[in-house]
């Protein structure tokens, strides 16, 4: 049975991602992360100690969930106290200390300093979001509260947003 198949290869990529060297599994180099991928919506980051990337998750109030690794092997799976929520990322730190089963990790000062770092990150994100939504915002603005906006969604409330049992919006509506 040779050691290179899809379901080996996704299980490597999913949980060596961070990896800082190259992993070759039958000679095939695994993809790593890519820190020029990074789009609008995420910051990459590395330190001498940590190395990843934080982002926006789909729904912005969802707790803050970062998958550790640790040399570049997953570690788990985490809630961060952040500033805030609907965040989301992936971090590689050497700081992080396992826990005895080795499938976590002990939160002592390595992991108060990641969630420092961490904290930073997410204000530079914040700051990014800001400056990249500033421009919309000034039509935005002016475009919510003008009355043609208002009466239309005053008729789409009313209409129950094309929703059969449109009755429980329009009560939620007027709450």
């Amino acid at each position: 049975d040779e050691l290179w198949n899809l379901e080996r290869a996704k299980y490597m990529e999913g949980n060596c991602r961070l990896c800082p060297i190259p992993l070759l599994v039958d000679g095939r180099e695994l993809p790593r992360f890519d820190p020029s991928a990074a789009g609008p919506d995420r910051v990459v980051f590395e330190t001498p100690w940590a190395r990843g990337w934080l982002g926006l998750a789909h729904n912005p109030d969802s707790p803050a969930e970062i998958e550790l690794y640790r040399h570049g092997a997953r570690v788990a799976r985490v809630r961060a106290e952040l500033p805030f929520a609907g965040l989301v990322g992936e971090v590689d730190c050497g700081r992080l200390t396992l826990n005895a089963s080795q499938s976590g990790i002990v939160r002592n000062a390595g992991w108060r300093a990641l969630e420092s770092l961490l904290s930073r990150q997410a204000a530079l994100l914040l700051a990014r979001q800001v400056r990249l939504h500033r421009e919309s915002c000034k039509w935005l603005g002016p475009y919510l509260f003008a009355p043609e906006a208002r009466e239309a969604w005053t008729r789409r409330i009313n209409s129950g947003f094309g929703v059969a049992s449109g009755g429980l919006l329009r009560r939620a509506a007027r709450l």
